[in-house]
């Protein structure tokens, strides 16, 4: 659970360095790159109200492909991102992309980051939930500094395509630790 939220946790935390990257990479005014950055929450606002209930009717197995579907989803959403760079698209091209993009990473990825370790710290924590709520969040919180730091110094050094792979790579690892604790929890239980 810790490792997916930690990964999770660095996926949300994208939403920083994304009015940085529209407006150098798509050349989306930095009005225009703010306005799309806020589709982002949009998504993640719609995947809640509707998750919980999609989630609490999926069985313990169901979880496992329900949430590394998702995942798979928001992986795509940010190759999609990547490829946009390459498209030579208008800016207003870009934006509109972006937007659609943007709300679907929203809508796929927040479900993965909030349910799974909030209903398995209520279901296990007892009376220490908690405590286990703000461990397995500190830990995500200290990936995402790493991320924070490291992303900015990467995108220096190598650019924003390196920072894209490693974004990837952020959500192919979230997609397995995710599947992985779904599964051993469906076992369990």
């Amino acid at each position: 659970m810790c490792a997916s939220l930690m990964c999770t946790t660095v996926l949300m935390e994208v939403i920083g360095f994304l009015p940085l990257y529209l407006k150098e990479t798509l050349g989306i005014s930095p009005a225009q790159a703010a306005t799309a950055s806020s589709v982002f929450p949009a998504g993640c606002l719609v995947a809640l109200l509707a998750g919980g209930f999609v989630y609490d009717r999926a069985s313990r197995a169901g979880r496992a492909a329900l949430l590394g579907g998702m995942l798979l989803a928001s992986t795509a959403c940010l190759a999609a991102l990547l490829a946009m760079g390459r498209l030579g698209l208008s800016p207003d091209a870009a934006f509109v992309a972006t937007c659609a993009v943007l709300f679907v990473y929203g809508l796929t990825v927040a479900p993965a980051y909030y349910l799974p370790m909030s209903v398995f710290s209520i279901e296990h924590g007892g009376p220490h939930c908690g405590v286990l709520i703000g461990l397995i969040d500190a830990a995500g919180y200290a990936a995402a500094m790493v991320y924070q730091f490291g992303g900015g110094a990467l995108v220096d050094r190598a650019g924003w395509t390196s920072m894209l792979a490693l974004l990837l790579g952020v959500s192919l690892a979230a997609t397995a630790s995710t599947v992985w604790f779904a599964r051993a929890d469906a076992r369990a239980a």
